[in-house]
């Protein structure tokens, strides 16, 4: 997928590097639920296979091709709030020297019109943790609204419990809000 700043794309060996050491920092990786172990060659691994799923996307600057963060559409049976198949989730991050510039409201535009044009999804669910305002202020922006709260949310990655704010948005939001 293409925007106006972005590409899209799949994962290149070369962006293990990189990514790695973005989530390596506790206020990306932490925040998104989960933070290897080191900067090694496991760790690199385990992120390989992370970003290879299916829809799963690499954020690259489109004029130079370099890795911000990721982006990714979780299918029904591979979310843990998709509750049909016509249904996903989606989860992001970025390097946090690329917060504020704009580059994740982007990638989550192409992320939304993807998943309700391309693959036809009725509506898609967005979690954050309860202290993360970025992540609340950019799901209110697209028009997730609030579903509900798991107050005691165990992530193992993380070894602790967390509150989980959940969210959700419709293919007949999204266009409405698209249009205003």
């Amino acid at each position: 997928m293409e925007t106006t700043n972005l590409l899209l794309r799949p994962w290149l060996d070369s962006d293990g590097d990189l990514l790695l050491s973005y989530i390596l920092n506790p206020l990306v990786g932490t925040a998104a639920g989960w933070l290897p172990p080191g900067a090694d060659d496991d760790s690199k691994q385990i992120l390989k296979r992370i970003l290879t799923r299916t829809d799963t996307f690499t954020i690259a600057l489109k004029t130079e091709n370099y890795p911000l963060g990721s982006i990714a559409l979780m299918s029904f049976g591979k979310s843990k709030l998709a509750k049909s198949p016509r249904e996903g989730e989606i989860g992001f991050w970025l390097g946090q020297e690329f917060w504020g510039q704009g580059y994740m409201s982007e990638a989550i535009a192409a992320m939304l019109a993807y998943s309700f044009t391309v693959k036809k999804l009725s509506k898609l669910w967005f979690g954050y943790f309860a202290e993360n305002t970025r992540s609340k202020k950019l799901s209110a922006k697209f028009g997730f609204q609030y579903a509900y709260t798991r107050p005691f949310a165990y992530w193992p990655a993380l070894h602790t419990v967390k509150a989980e704010k959940i969210t959700e948005l419709t293919s007949e939001a999204w266009q409405k809000n698209k249009k205003s």
